[in-house]
């Protein structure tokens, strides 16, 4: 075996890091007396824990109490002045800790804001590069880029959870002491290493990786040490490896996939694991590879290579279980095809069919050559609507789309909205006029679509949260697979569905406004890991038919909705507690209903686009509606699988709420000038109050979460439902909820965990059920994750970090809530416009316009160690062998794409960018692709301090710094962004919409 020389260090992969430890994250900092440069300052210490309220009798107590959790300025300024033998009652100490929460907030606030502009990011760190320099001499250019990223992450994570107001010299000072005591993620990773050098040579954190070899060269004169040469390569290897293995796990593989196939990067990490198993093969035989390594370094060092090579293994399975599940699959690519094709064809064969009806002679010239085009372009689309339909779709275009005289070959469409659009410009040249087109298609889409089957979207996950892997499924079930046995009798060839009015295996999407019998988008949505079941809840779009225009018949189908959804909440119910019904009482059931409307009194009053406000109110008037019914009825209605009608007796008690989560309800301006959130704050007060008690920070937990805590065993759920309880009071009080921050989801979310947690049936929603409800649907689940793996609820206002991130992107484009996108718009994608900072930019785009390049990996199943995850469930029609991304030409003199007239300039911020159109000419660096992934990363030679680099390594291609498509100017297909913004949420063409859809106007 020959050692591999090569240092790992000038150009990680792209970072991702550790949260906080538990006790940094969940606590916030007071101050105490250090020394810093000589002189006496603050240094940052933990505060103490608000997961209960205050309790002091005396002013003396109250001081130390509100010292403690709150630090010394704000203790001064509220009871500075009140004597210690001061006689406190409990009411007055709520009332000074609402206070006291307030001035945190306002305090955390401004450091927040000042903090942005003192530490940009790893590559402009500020303050911290400074201080790092400072304590230990090295440059900050130096480290490692996750290394680097993660000390930003800590050190903004403690001072963003200051008590006090900081100035920049107070606050490099507090990064200089946090620094000198800094855990790297080196030693966290390989902390048996990084103890024996520490020990042995007296260095103190930060030990980061780049120190090994000269730490190791530094002692080898050291008579009980007396490294040899291989001893120090053997140092040197293992810091290489230590260095990729790290860079690949705490990588986006979602940001990766836009530069490196799958197949590259699974070809990186089985790499890696052959280096380490090399490596710990050559340290357990190390007498034949002339090892003299201290016994000592030598043991700490194999167990942290086998911890690595297990991280490597767990990576591997990662990327497989994630790319198998990948919306962005041959699958949903033919599904797209499949449904444009269809109702290009069908607008064509209406028209051939209006125009047979007409004499042969009383037809224009115009309309004869419209006729005989509309026969040409409907037999082209017949043949290729065979193929789609029998899954031989190669080609993807019509033959007379994809041929034509003197064209180069040009990119195919990739995305759903190019590919939109190339059918619309060729179905503009069928002398058909282009508002009927329009008109037609999206009749004829809709009608296809609502003819689809709908069936259960399973996803399997694996995200890393902390030190560990985690895997889980997130399922979401639509209503047409919501059943229930209660009679035991055998069901027929097709189960019936639990509604009266039968679903018949279809869904409801939001495309069709003016559905009346059932509920848009009802779904279950679960989540399961092995640790048994996380979550669990309903969704579905708005409880009012606003589509429909007849007063009386739309509150009458408001109240179906609403119906529906109480009903699928008895059947949760039921299956929680199967006995229920053998105990001769009414079935207790819960349901928390918390919306994600807008109900803005600008667009109400103004009567521009979607009027939410009058939405959210004909939601809540048919929810109370429905409740009453069912109370003074005391039964409900349920199909069994069988088919037959069972009557369940039922107590039910439904509250709701209803919490903004877009620009409009949340950015400072807008929210000013449409107010969005005057109409809801009564009703979701009142509903607050019924679930948790007093929303005042300290008070006694009452309501539903009240008998929880009494009634509970297990003391980890209490502590969690309590955690939980003081965060939502906590966003409430100081109205945190209303702006972004970290998370426009971060109220939505704690109430459905905490319904959860309570065994209360949680339902949430939005207009159409898909987009701003699919977000929440992700980050519901991501929270819960978070949850069963830190064993605590993450604090909402600590500053996301990057690990954070990636954790949030998997969840947010891996939840299957893009497949139900395409199931109602055949436009997947979100339509939201907040996230873009928590997502980043690239996820961003991404999960707004999925890019179908038709990149097929190589049979991943092997890193599979059991056989307990599966694959998604699909749709009825087998499209696996279409494939996208096929080589085929097409003129790039076509009509322009049918659009509206009205100037949409107003919304352009939330388009989307620009995709390269030629896929195959990249811009790469000096090495290709290929080889620097065949391991020609860079050689450095035997003295370990040389290092000989190529230009960019594989770390840079990971991260993003590759290569640059290139920009076609005559490519025909665009990215599809213009096209784009012509949708609202429910992919209807208005003049008034906005690319979030259901947003704004």
């Amino acid at each position: 075996m020959t050692f591999d020389h090569r240092h790992y260090t000038d150009q990680p992969l792209a970072a991702g890091y550790q949260p906080l430890v538990e006790e940094d994250a969940e606590r916030g900092s007071n101050v105490q007396q250090s020394d810093w440069r000589g002189r006496k300052v603050s240094k940052a210490v933990r505060l103490q824990d608000a997961t209960e309220g205050l309790h002091a009798e005396t002013g003396k107590e109250l001081k130390i109490r509100l010292r403690e959790r709150y630090g010394g300025d704000i203790q001064k300024r509220l009871v500075g002045k009140v004597s210690d033998d001061k006689e406190i009652n409990q009411r007055k100490v709520i009332k000074l800790e609402a206070k006291a929460l307030s001035l945190f907030n306002s305090v955390q606030k401004g450091n927040k804001k000042n903090l942005a502009s003192w530490i940009k990011g790893s590559d402009q760190a500020g303050l911290v590069a400074e201080q790092f320099e400072r304590v230990t001499g090295f440059s900050w250019e130096s480290v490692n880029e996750y290394e680097r990223r993660f000390m930003v992450d800590q050190v903004r994570a403690v001072l963003a959870k200051q008590p006090e107001k900081l100035t920049k010299a107070s606050a490099s000072a507090l990064a200089n002491i946090y620094l000198q005591n800094h855990q790297s993620y080196f030693s966290r990773a390989c902390t048996n290493t990084a103890d024996v050098l520490k020990d042995i040579t007296g260095w103190r954190e930060p030990l980061l990786v780049e120190h090994l070899s000269e730490l190791c060269s530094d002692v080898s004169d050291n008579p009980d040490w007396e490294l040899t040469e291989a001893d120090l390569q053997c140092v040197g290897n293992f810091q290489f490896l230590m260095n990729r293995a790290m860079s690949l796990v705490t990588s986006s593989d979602l940001e990766d996939s836009e530069y490196v196939t799958i197949d590259e990067k699974m070809a990186v990490v089985e790499e890696e694991e052959e280096r380490l198993a090399e490596s710990i093969d050559a340290i357990e035989d190390f007498k034949q590879y002339g090892l003299k390594l201290p016994e000592g370094l030598r043991e700490a060092m194999l167990s942290d290579l086998q911890k690595l090579q297990q991280e490597m293994r767990d990576y591997g399975r990662q990327l497989a279980i994630n790319y198998l599940d990948d919306p962005r699959n041959a699958e949903e690519w033919g599904l797209i095809k499949k449904v444009e094709v269809m109702a290009a064809y069908d607008v064509l064969d209406c028209e051939v069919r209006e125009l047979n009806q007409k004499s042969t002679k009383s037809l224009s010239k115009a309309e004869r050559e419209c006729w005989e085009s509309c026969k040409n372009m409907r037999d082209q689309l017949s043949v290729l609507k065979e193929d789609i339909l029998a899954g031989r779709d190669g080609n993807e275009l019509p033959p007379d789309l994809r041929v034509r005289r003197n064209v180069i070959q040009q990119s195919l469409p990739t995305n759903a909205i190019q590919y939109r659009e190339a059918l619309g410009k060729w179905l503009s040249g069928s002398g058909i006029p282009k508002s009927r087109i329009q008109r037609r298609i999206e009749t004829a889409r809709n009608s296809v679509m609502k003819e689809e089957s709908w069936k259960p979207i399973e996803k399997h996950l694996s995200v890393r949260i902390g030190d560990r892997f985690y895997e889980c499924t997130s399922q979401i079930i639509p209503a047409t697979n919501l059943t229930v046995d209660l009679l035991q009798e055998p069901a027929g060839e097709q189960k019936a569905d639990i509604f009266p009015s039968q679903y018949m295996g279809k869904g409801c999407p939001s495309a069709v406004r003016d559905e009346a019998i059932h509920a848009v988008n009802l779904c279950e949505t679960r989540m399961d890991s092995k640790n048994g079941e996380q979550f669990r809840a309903l969704r579905s779009g708005a409880l009012s038919a606003f589509g429909i225009k007849d007063s009386k018949k739309r509150a009458e189908a408001s109240k179906n909705r609403a119906r529906e959804v109480i009903l699928s909440a008895l059947r949760i119910e039921l299956e929680r507690n199967p006995d229920a019904l053998t105990q001769g009482k009414p079935v207790p059931l819960r349901v928390l209903s918390t919306s994600l409307l807008t109900p803005d009194e600008g667009r109400h009053y103004s009567h521009i686009h979607d009027d939410e406000y009058a939405m959210y109110l004909e939601q809540v008037k048919a929810v109370k509606e429905v409740e009453q019914e069912i109370r003074d009825k005391g039964t409900l209605d349920m199909m069994d699988q069988s088919g037959h009608l069972v009557t369940v007796p039922v107590e039910l008690d439904v509250i709701t709420m209803n919490f903004g989560v877009n620009p409009l309800a949340l950015n400072f301006f807008k929210k000013r000038l449409v107010l969005p959130w005057e109409v809801a704050t009564k009703e979701s007060r009142r509903s607050l109050e019924v679930f948790m008690g007093n929303l005042e920070p300290g008070a006694p937990v009452d309501g539903w979460a009240g008998e929880f805590i009494e009634n509970e065993d297990s003391d980890h759920d209490k502590q969690i439902v309590i955690q939980l309880v003081n965060q939502i009071r906590q966003l409430y009080v100081t109205e945190n909820y209303k702006s972004e921050g970290e998370d426009a989801y971060k109220m939505a979310e704690r109430l459905q965990v905490l319904a959860y947690k309570l065994g209360v049936i949680g339902h949430f929603n939005c207009k159409s059920g898909k987009d701003r409800t699919g977000e929440a649907d992700a980050s519901i689940k991501r929270l819960m994750a978070q949850i069963d793996v830190l064993g605590y609820v993450p604090d909402p206002n600590l500053p996301l970090s990057r690990e954070e991130q990636v954790l949030r992107q998997s969840f947010y484009f891996l939840t299957g809530n893009i497949e139900l996108q395409r199931k109602n718009l055949n436009l997947p994608g979100y339509k939201t416009q907040t996230g873009k900072g928590q997502y980043g930019e690239a996820v961003y785009q991404m999960a707004h316009l999925p890019d179908y390049k038709g990149v097929n990996g190589r049979d991943l199943e092997s890193h599979f160690y059991d056989d307990e995850l599966g694959s998604v469930i699909s749709d009825d029609e087998d499209l696996s062998s279409i494939s996208s991304g096929r080589d085929s030409d097409y003129s790039n003199d076509l009509d322009s794409v049918i659009s509206d007239d009205e100037d949409l300039s107003s919304i352009s911020s939330g388009r989307v960018s620009d995709y390269s159109n030629d896929l195959d000419s990249v811009i790469s660096d000096d090495e290709g692709l290929s080889s620097i992934l065949s391991g020609r990363v860079s050689d450095y030679s035997n003295d370990l301090d040389s290092v000989i680099s190529d230009d960019e390594g594989l770390s840079s291609i990971l991260s993003g710094r590759v290569s640059d498509y290139s920009n076609d100017s005559d490519s025909v297909i665009s990215d599809g962004s213009d096209f784009y913004d012509k949708y609202d949420e429910d992919g209807l063409s208005s003049t008034s919409s906005d690319p979030d859809g259901d947003d704004e106007p």
